[in-house]
């Protein structure tokens, strides 16, 4: 018999949970993201039942009815005193999307909100409806800034449109109670020599004010500070208690108030205040009541000039009709818009009526040239004169002395030419008769000036002769000195230049007579190739005597005076690319040529052919007295207004005694040996960058090299 607590055998079930393992594990990862995505939303969030209970909700819908965890929990959203923003919740049980905008006050404190409020509804498994989503979002400061937008406009057309001050501050008042408290406002202005605060417009719950001592008031603290005071009760004891400013009147709960500034001095302020809401203000405010202070202060600029220009209207036309002149406006045609009573008497008429309305020209002896005006007017600017003649309604010829100015509109078109004009036909003929009496007695003066000179003449002349001769004798000596010294120095440039001709058109003038001996040989033995080499010798050769004359020619056109600078457009870089790479041609790759550039273009107006002159000579002399393999730099510095060119080379260099006289013509180094050369291409150089207005520096060591730098404005 078998024990009963002794197992025989043991029998199980394996189920396969995988698949459910992996949608448990998808469903806590996807409630984590659901969970990350609702409390990081950047708009406020709650889920509430079906009996408006708040179940859950994120930190956002915290902030914006500024309420904390535990008293929204506690909250009853039936308590909500809003039929609208009711309704919208509600909705959502009958499976559609509630909405709201509109104002709403918020649960635990008294700041006014302005919400956009969207409502979905929760459904179970089954497909029913267990409750809803609210998704808040505070629109207050896009409602503000649209509000605050339109008020500034209607208060910018107002202070444009109104012609007092007190009915553009009852229509800011009104307009601005859409964004501001405006129970309690008031525009002050200050008398500094009596110090005094006077009230032109002043609303107010508590006080009634007209006028009363500036003493340290907070309206005196803020115009003589020139600065705007945002406070409220804490800091307006804090002022009072540092014996800043002083309480007067009823004490208010918050007070701002900003300086009125007039042609940039303080001449009141802008003040508003709450009995009531220490909150009612903000940094945002005092900003809005300072555009409308500015707008006061431009209705009150306008008013006064508009007060001015009568003013100055009815001082002119006083002036005007007073003046013992001819006062006249015509148009661009020359048409009288206006005269006074004195040019009517002037040129013969009863009346000012008879002349306006009339062209000028019609009173003109000689034609009447609007461009003779302008031209006058350019020269001389606003109070330009030019003497003219008037013939009278009788017909009598008046001198007239027209002193005018022009008006332009704002376009720049002439708009119409103010003028006075003053009867000299007295003051011509008085010119007349005191010209000939001077005329005569100049004559008169003159026979006997002639008379005495002669006198004083004869006794002079021995003493002048003397003195003539000596000085004729110290001229012609120093003349006789400068000459003999010029000669001398164009006796040695002659050896010189002799001596170069000799010597260079010599060697040149050989190669071309041997050369076409030798040519017509080879020719006969058609020996092709050594006949090429002779010919390129020739060519060699003229190039060489066609560059030498070329050069003779250029010295001798700078002598002459004959070397102009004739600038065209033209691009820098592109022209001095293009010359070294015909240097580096004709080097035919004795030296390492490289071309350095700080800018791709640099398009001026210059010389062309100068510019070649100076680079071709400094590349050529670089190459020259290099040895063979060494590098030849040229570098191109462009700038807004100054181009470089450096020439670098590794040759022989320059002695210090050379470097005196480098530029001299004909003149070469002492360390030149058998280097062929004409001594005029540094003097070419020389002339040319004098000619386009730069300067060339030299830097040169015997046995180093020699650097060649040339600068000149970009034009």
């Amino acid at each position: 018999m078998s024990d009963p607590k002794k197992a025989l055998s043991l029998e199980s079930f394996v189920l396969d949970m995988t698949n459910t393992k992996r949608a448990e594990d998808a469903l806590r990862e996807g409630e984590k993201k659901y969970r990350s995505i609702f409390m990081n939303s950047p708009f406020g969030i709650a889920q509430y039942d079906k009996e408006l209970n708040f179940v859950d909700f994120n930190d956002e819908f915290l902030n914006i009815f500024q309420i904390s965890r535990d008293n929204l929990l506690l909250f009853d959203a039936k308590q909500i005193n809003n039929e609208a923003l009711m309704k919208a919740v509600k909705e959502v049980f009958s499976g559609i999307k509630g909405y709201y905008e509109g104002i709403y006050e918020a649960i635990t404190s008294k700041t006014v909100l302005h919400i956009l409020l969207r409502c979905f509804p929760i459904y179970n498994d089954e497909n029913e409806i267990i409750g809803g989503i609210a998704i808040v979002e505070d629109i207050s400061k896009d409602v503000w800034s649209r509000q605050l937008q339109d008020v500034t406009y209607q208060i910018t057309l107002a202070a444009s449109k109104s012609n007092s001050l007190i009915e553009f501050v009852d229509q800011i008042r009104s307009v601005l109670g859409k964004v501001l408290d405006v129970s309690n406002f008031f525009i002050a202005f200050y008398d500094k020599e009596k110090d005094f605060i006077s009230l032109p417009y002043f609303k107010d719950e508590k006080d009634s004010f007209q006028e009363f001592p500036a003493g340290n008031t907070m309206t005196s603290y803020v115009i003589k500070n020139n600065k705007a005071l945002l406070a409220d009760t804490k800091k307006m004891r804090e002022l009072i208690k540092q014996g800043l400013v002083e309480a007067f009147g009823t004490f208010s709960k918050i007070w701002l108030g900003v300086p009125l500034v007039f042609e940039n001095v303080v001449i009141g302020a802008v003040v508003v205040q709450s009995y009531t809401d220490e909150n009612a203000y903000g940094e945002k405010d005092l900003k809005l009541l300072t555009f409308i202070s500015e707008q006061i202060a431009q209705l009150l600029k306008r008013l006064h000039l508009a007060e001015r220009i009568g003013a100055s209207e009815i001082k002119y036309r006083t002036l005007t009709e007073q003046l013992p002149l001819g006062v006249y406006r015509t148009d661009k045609d020359g048409k009288l818009l206006y005269a006074n009573i004195k040019l009517a008497e002037m040129l013969k008429f009863d009346s000012i009526d008879e002349l306006v309305g009339r062209q000028l020209s019609e009173f003109s002896v000689q034609p009447r040239s609007l461009k003779k005006y302008l031209d006058v007017y350019q020269k001389e600017g606003i109070a330009s004169s030019l003497e003219t003649h008037l013939k009278t309604k009788n017909g009598q010829v008046l001198w007239i002395k027209d002193t005018f100015t022009i008006i332009f509109d704002a376009n720049g078109e002439l708009s119409y030419i103010d003028g006075l004009l003053e009867d000299i036909t007295e003051k011509k003929r008085a010119e007349d008769q005191i010209n000939r009496l001077n005329a005569e007695l100049e004559v008169k003066v003159i026979e006997r000036t002639i008379r005495l000179e002669n006198t004083m003449e004869e006794l002079r002349f021995e003493n002048e002769e003397r003195k003539r001769t000596e000085e004729q004798l110290f001229i012609a000596k120093e003349e006789t000195a400068a000459a003999l010294k010029k000669e001398k120095e164009l006796s040695e440039m002659k050896t010189r230049f002799m001596s170069m001709i000799s010597h260079e058109y010599r060697t040149p003038l050989t190669i071309i007579s041997s050369s076409t001996y030798i040519l017509e040989k080879l020719y006969q033995g058609k020996h092709f190739k050594d006949f090429n080499n002779y010919l390129e010798k020739i060519r060699d050769s003229v190039k060489h005597m066609a560059k030498l004359l070329e050069s003779v020619l250029v010295i001798g056109k700078s002598d002459a005076g004959m070397l102009k600078f004739n600038p065209t457009r033209i691009d820098l870089v592109e022209l001095t690319k293009e010359i070294c790479s015909e240097i580096k041609n004709i080097d035919n790759g004795k030296h390492n040529f490289e071309y350095i550039s700080n800018v791709e273009e640099c398009i001026t107006e210059n010389d062309e052919m100068i510019i070649r002159h100076i680079l071709s000579n400094l590349l050529s002399n670089a190459a020259k007295y290099s040895e063979l393999g060494k590098s030849i730099i040229f570098e191109f510095i462009g700038s807004n207004d100054r181009v470089v060119f450096k020439v670098s080379d590794s040759g022989i260099g320059i002695s210090a005694r050379d470097q005196e006289r480098i530029f001299d013509a004909f003149h070469r180094g002492e360390n030149i040996g058998n280097a062929s050369g004409t001594g005029l291409g540094l003097s070419i150089v020389n002339r040319c960058v004098d000619l386009i207005g730069g300067e060339i520096y030299l830097n040169s060591r015997v046995r180093e090299g020699t650097t060649f730098i040339v600068s000149f404005a970009k034009k």
